[in-house]
């Protein structure tokens, strides 16, 4: 399954998948293999996994493929992606969801700006598939940030390394945050360019109306709610210069599950066993590992 030469190589990129759609996954590989020096796809368990390798062994470029064999989180595949980057002699990472396509000049465009000091992640203008028929006018080309998502985000390798990655034991949520505020705790700035949008779509969105007026609930699974719940404790806990609230983001997550998702009651049981299991995890003592 491996095809990579033991050179040393500047960029690389990183997908993590969970029993992904495959056609979406396709699109995504096929959108970064030709911008990077090499690829790893870190898989978490799929059903699908013979079939993600399928579509990997038909590409004429350099790539490895790493199977956990179970869900070990989105935090902990990410760290794995960093780890490839340290032995391919990277100095910079991409990382992906298995649903974002990226534009064929994203690297062309992120390299602008990687000898910036103290830049550690530079990251795109997300712009979600629900929304795309949307257009906005962007008077700069770039401006630093305090929060992004890290598909499609490029990390630097020293930056990684100083926050020690990602926090394994979040699992899945927040683990954007957590990143990005340990980096700015650290020093490091996280610069978000407008010259590169990246199609991505959160969950599978549903689109509701209240009053005239237009809000989308994000549909996931019920265990998710679950780790959003304990993880927006966790990392606002932890955290002390946030560039939100907790009570907000917990009660517009309440409202959501409340008058827009279905079969919400177990969701909403999940969220609160989540929120509660966060107060508990605070009362211990946080450690960020």
């Amino acid at each position: 399954m491996t095809n990579i030469k033991d050179a040393m190589m500047k960029y690389c990129a990183g997908i993590v998948t969970y029993n992904p759609d495959l056609a979406l996954l396709n699109d995504c590989i096929i959108s970064i293999v030709s911008q990077v020096d090499c690829l790893i796809v870190v898989d978490n368990g799929s059903r699908n996994e013979n079939e993600i390798v399928q579509i990997l062994n038909a590409l004429p470029y350099k790539f490895f493929f790493l199977p956990l064999h179970s869900n070990r989180g989105v935090a902990y595949a990410l760290n794995c992606i960093g780890e490839y980057a340290i032995m391919q002699g990277c100095e910079w990472f991409i990382t992906l969801d298995q649903d974002s396509v990226c534009p064929p000049d994203m690297l062309q465009k992120y390299v602008l700006y990687e000898n910036i000091e103290e830049v550690g992640m530079i990251c795109p203008y997300i712009q979600q598939r629900i929304h795309e028929n949307k257009r906005s006018l962007f008077l700069t080309k770039y401006k630093y940030i305090q929060i992004a998502i890290t598909s499609g985000s490029m990390l630097k390798v020293a930056a990684w390394k100083d926050v020690n990655g990602f926090w394994n034991n979040l699992f899945i949520d927040r683990v954007d945050d957590d990143i990005c505020l340990a980096l700015r705790d650290k020093g490091w700035k996280i610069l978000q360019t407008f010259e590169v949008v990246l199609n991505h779509e959160i969950g599978h969105p549903r689109r509701h109306s209240f009053l005239s007026k237009h809000y989308y609930t994000d549909s996931y699974p019920n265990f998710r709610y679950y780790y959003i719940g304990r993880n927006t404790v966790v990392v606002c806990k932890y955290y002390k210069n946030l560039p939100y609230k907790m009570s907000k983001l917990l009660l517009r997550r309440f409202a959501k599950l409340v008058f827009g998702e279905k079969n919400k009651f177990p969701k909403i049981r999940f969220f609160i066993n989540g929120i509660i299991d966060g107060y508990r995890w605070y009362k211990r003592g946080l450690i960020r590992e």
